[in-house]
């Protein structure tokens, strides 16, 4: 019996060991912790042996039993093949966040991150509940910068993404960072310019910048280098990139500025430019004739720019249009600048322009015209006006390119050949008037002619082109009304300086204003009145027009009458004033001086004017009337001539009218 007994206690301790074996085996294989814990804390593998032995990672300021994790890999769970974008449960879909205090109180601050919410990558901190508002910060080595200093290159309303956001996560404000692509525009990252999209670039103060900055989207402007244009003299067509960049910018805001940036040679073109939406700038660096940013139609007889928007503005530009940029590059039929009838309230201010048929083509109202020099035209006129509009401070002023032509010199007169001419001769030819650069015999065939500023040879002589046989420097045609100029300059080798024509279909220019201005060195007339009414003359410098008989202020074919002329100064004309047509005229406190035929000529059968309190004698510097008025022989009638002082004119009043209905007194 004992013996049985035995036998049991040795069958029961060999099942308890055989049952001890997986337990000490599986006890072996349990993890083991190492080293004291700190709640809160991550956990973390310490060694690569069979025993699995963790620790404490340790502090945020590093150190401690496990030193910090070596890596640490996150990755969103959705339904579907991904990716899945707002995937985790933090703000805004972060799956990344750091709080200051515990979410269950509803008073804390947030710092969030995730690959994908909100459309891009992000980065999200904000306040809640009771929390105050904190800004976000950068440290770079060393340095602190708070986010608002990257207000130069981005803006950041007060409820955003990036910065101290307290914005639904529902409903977040945007932000645009110029230079970053369309995709990473939430994410405010990029890794191919890195690191931050440029974000950083204006962080220190102050900043240095040795290479060009280029904005393309029109923010704050669209720079036509940053499409590809190139100042390459003409090998690249720029127009047609001058024309993206327009098209870029009403794209994506509608209206802004399209910079053309200074270069050592001109963005040549051969596609033309044309703005049809409201409020468009083509803005270059510098204006006026020493200017960087030329647009030029580089032997290409295009008009570059076409303005067709209100409100719209060319600043700070060279423009040249067709027949400048080559000798062989002569005469053009299109515009350098145009325009027309949409863009009303249009500016032009400080420019540069010339070449084309005109330099300018004006058929908007109300437009504004502010110191621009223009020359060198193939039409007309420098300035061709076909609306309403202002003039300030221009120049319109294309001298004679050897010498101005003596008063009372024909030249008109036809080119002949096998002909002797002197230096500064002027003859005319091919619908242009040339003028001799050297003297010398011309040759038996009509010569060839070459661009502006180009000298071209005739058998011996060297000729120049001067001007357009007939040309103004303004012509005011047809729907002309409202119009003022004041100090402007339309000294040019010119039919006349300023002109009133009515050549197309529509309204007779009227209510015409010029003050402070100066005009000379046209041919027929300074001041040719041909057409229209109601215009007003005064304060302005009127001398030394050429052809014979010619005037410093006209009125002929079809104009109207409604004339005041006051306050100005008449010189060196063969007639200062002539009234050839019109009713209802006033000249009026002039001096007028060094008239070779008349101070004052009124032809036959003119009525209704006065003549008075003006000085027709004589001039230190211009010398004497040769006569003071003269009326014509004719029915005039209704006129005054009074109160004139006429003292050295070598003839005094001559009144020829018939009419019993004058006056003439007080002269002396």
């Amino acid at each position: 019996m004992a013996t049985k007994r035995a036998a049991l206690r040795l069958l029961h301790a060999l099942i308890f060991m055989a049952g001890l074996v997986p337990v000490i085996a599986y006890a072996q294989s349990t993890v083991i912790n190492s080293g004291g814990v700190a709640p809160g804390r991550v956990p973390q593998y310490v060694n690569t042996g069979p025993q699995v032995v963790v620790t404490d990672s340790g502090p945020a300021s590093g150190g401690g039993p496990g030193v910090g994790l070596k890596e640490l890999g996150l990755t969103v769970r959705g339904a579907g093949s991904g990716p899945y974008p707002n995937g985790g449960t933090g703000p805004f879909g972060a799956n990344v966040c750091d709080y200051d205090n515990a979410v269950s109180t509803l008073n804390y601050h947030f710092l969030c991150f995730s690959p994908n919410a909100q459309g891009g990558a992000l980065i999200a901190t904000g306040a809640v509940g009771s929390a105050t508002p904190q800004p976000l910060y950068f440290n770079i080595n060393g340095t602190t910068y708070n986010i608002a200093a990257i207000a130069p290159i981005i803006t950041i309303p007060g409820n955003t993404l990036l910065g101290n956001n307290t914005a639904s996560a529902a409903a977040p404000a945007a932000i645009a960072i110029p230079g970053c692509s369309a995709a990473n525009q939430a994410l405010a990252w990029r890794t191919n310019s890195g690191p931050f999209c440029n974000i950083l670039a204006g962080l220190s103060t102050p900043n240095t910048y040795t290479a060009d900055n280029l904005f393309g989207s029109g923010r704050p402007w669209v720079d036509i280098r940053a499409l590809g244009a190139t100042c390459d003299n003409g090998v690249t067509d720029n127009g047609a990139i001058v024309q993206a960049a327009v098209n870029r910018l009403v794209a994506n805001y509608g209206s802004g500025i399209v910079f053309v940036p200074p270069c050592a040679g001109v963005y040549c073109m051969s596609t033309p430019v044309t703005i049809s939406a409201p409020s468009v700038t083509v803005q270059g660096a510098s204006g006026g004739i020493q200017g960087l940013s030329i647009l030029a139609s580089c032997g290409v007889d295009i008009t570059p720019l076409t303005m067709g928007g209100a409100a719209s503005q060319i600043i700070n530009l060279t423009v040249f249009g067709g027949g400048i940029f080559n000798p062989n590059a002569f005469g053009s039929t299109h515009p350098a600048i145009s325009l027309t009838s949409g863009c009303v309230g249009c500016h032009l201010q400080h420019l540069y322009v010339v070449g084309g048929s005109s330099c300018l083509d004006l058929g908007a109202a109300d437009a504004l015209v502010v110191d621009v020099y223009a020359q060198f035209c193939y039409g007309t006129a420098i300035a061709y006006v076909h609306a309403g509009m202002w003039f300030i401070r221009d120049k319109f002023d294309q001298v004679w390119p050897v010498a101005v032509p003596a008063s009372g010199t024909n030249v008109n007169t036809p080119w002949a050949a096998s002909t002797v001419y002197a230096a500064g001769a002027v003859v005319s030819t091919q619908g242009y008037l040339i003028q001799a650069v050297t003297g010398g015999t011309s040759g038996t065939a009509v010569p060839t002619l070459a661009a502006y500023t180009h000298n071209f040879s005739d058998g011996t002589v060297t000729w120049t082109l001067a001007a357009p046989f007939t040309y103004y420097a303004i012509q005011l045609d047809t729907n002309g009304a409202e119009v003022s100029a004041t100090q402007v300059d339309m000294s040019c080798a010119c039919t006349a300086g300023f002109a009133m024509t009515n050549t197309l279909s529509g309204a007779p220019p009227s209510i015409i204003k010029l003050s402070q201005f100066t005009v000379g060195t046209a041919t027929a007339a300074n001041i040719l009145l041909n057409a229209g009414s109601q215009v007003s003359i005064s304060d302005g410098s009127i001398g030394s027009c050429i052809l014979p008989g010619c005037a410093g202020i006209n009125t002929a074919g079809a104009f109207g009458g409604d004339l005041s002329i006051s306050g100005n100064e008449i010189f060196a004309n063969q007639n200062g004033i002539v009234l050839s047509t019109g009713v209802n005229t006033n000249i009026i406190s002039n001096r007028i001086s060094g008239s070779s035929f008349a101070a004052v000529n009124v032809s036959s059968n003119i009525g209704s004017f006065n003549i008075g309190l003006n000085t027709l004698g004589t001039s230190a510097i211009y010398g004497s009337n040769a006569r003071a008025v003269i009326v014509q022989a004719g029915s005039s009638d209704h006129y005054n001539i009074v109160n004139n002082i006429i003292n050295g004119s070598t003839t005094g009043i001559i009144d020829s009218g018939t009419g019993t209905n004058k006056t003439i007194s007080g002269n002396n």
